[in-house]
């Protein structure tokens, strides 16, 4: 679609299956292989696109997130949905970099999920801004009160 000039500037796919409560460790490592797997050969694949100033690589930013994270305790060979998600992100243009840390595994909430670091709202109001130069405020509740981080360099 973008070496055929698509004029859109968000495209969207999901991948399914990591909803594993069972046979967690063999499922979760399958999964992983070939969603990095996929990223890799689209990311190759942009640097063939031409644009005006290089490739399609310094133009395009992938953004992967998870929906939900998972709790620490085990129950039938997985776990169970949690919180402290992630977010990464992947680009010629994107400033590299860890935000947030790591959610501590011994520092759990009542329910036994790991506390998050950085609200996922934060990314997404700084991507906003700084990858399509839109005031946040515009789509996010309470954007001004979001923490701000440099994701595109």
């Amino acid at each position: 679609m973008l070496a055929g000039g698509v004029d859109a500037q968000v495209f969207f796919t999901r991948v399914g299956g990591f909803d594993t409560h069972a046979n967690q460790q063999g499922e979760h490592a399958n999964l992983m292989r070939a969603l990095g797997g996929s990223i890799s050969a689209f990311y190759d694949d942009l640097a063939s696109v031409p644009t005006a100033s290089g490739n399609a690589q310094d133009r395009v930013m992938i953004l992967a997130w998870s929906e939900f994270g998972r709790r620490v305790q085990q129950n039938q060979n997985g776990t169970d949905h949690g919180t402290a998600g992630l977010h990464f992100a992947l680009g010629g243009s994107v400033a590299g970099g860890l935000y947030g840390e790591q959610p501590s595994l011994t520092r759990l909430s009542g329910d036994g999920n790991p506390a998050y670091a950085l609200d996922f709202r934060s990314v997404y109001a700084s991507l906003v801004e700084q990858w399509f130069d839109v005031d946040a405020g515009r789509i996010l509740p309470d954007a001004a009160r979001m923490r701000r981080m440099k994701l595109v360099a």
